[in-house]
């Protein structure tokens, strides 16, 4: 993935990220949700990571665009010092 391109429509400019899909092909991805966009900057996704996208619909309430993002990282999972030593090992 890559990032901090600049799209533009008639409203004004939009931030786009190029997404390569499993199949190589490369498309560009234009974050002109604020929602989706809200998500991108939540998650912040790095090149090199892997992705995963849903389009979930407009809210029926609301009338808002939905998205599902995921991003595919290691996640540091040593223990904090709060957790409960129940003397079993897990992996």
């Amino acid at each position: 993935m890559t990032v901090n391109h600049t799209g533009f429509t008639s409203y004004g400019s939009v931030r786009t990220v190029i997404v390569m899909q499993e199949n190589g092909e490369r498309v560009s991805l234009w974050l002109s949700s604020t929602v989706l966009l809200g998500l991108f900057f939540r998650l912040k996704p790095k090149p090199g990571e892997r992705i995963g996208l849903k389009y979930l619909g407009k809210d029926p309430k609301n009338h808002y665009h939905r998205y599902h993002l995921i991003v595919d990282r290691d996640v540091d999972l040593t223990p904090l010092g709060g957790e409960t030593d129940d003397s079993r090992e897990y992996f």
